[in-house]
């Protein structure tokens, strides 16, 4: 990894630490998610400050992982389902991001979006109530 991340985040313009998270996140996939931010620059942004993870991750989550639910997406498959914000705030540019892949349609989107924040819930009921065992 040690010489991977330096030639990585040369070829690819990426800063070291987001290609070490994407490594530490996919392994010897992470030049595919490099490959496709590079066919996709709109998307190497950072979803969030309290991750590294990029919105180029959520293509590939669908379009490699198959991935189908804002959930399968956020809480399985990236690190910003375990931040800070779970990416509550984030979540409709994320649904239109994947739904744009999925062929979604509005009220599809909105639909997830509503079906995401309330799996958020549920987290956060199980959690409260695991507290006050």
């Amino acid at each position: 990894m040690r010489e991977a991340v330096p030639e990585l985040s040369s070829r690819y313009a990426m800063p070291t630490e987001t290609v070490r998270h994407l490594i530490s996140f996919y392994g010897a996939r992470a030049e595919d998610v490099l490959e496709l931010a590079r066919k996709n620059p709109s998307l190497r942004a950072t979803i969030t400050q309290y991750s590294r993870d990029l919105y180029v991750q959520v293509l590939f989550s669908v379009r490699e992982e198959g991935a189908k639910t804002l959930s399968d997406i956020v809480l399985r498959r990236m690190h910003l389902g375990i931040s800070a914000g779970r990416g509550n705030q984030q979540a409709e540019k994320i649904a239109a991001l994947a739904g744009r892949e999925l062929g979604w349609s509005d009220d599809e989107m909105q639909h997830r979006v509503e079906e995401f924040r309330a799996d958020l819930d549920k987290d956060r009921f199980c959690l409260n109530a695991e507290q006050g065992l």
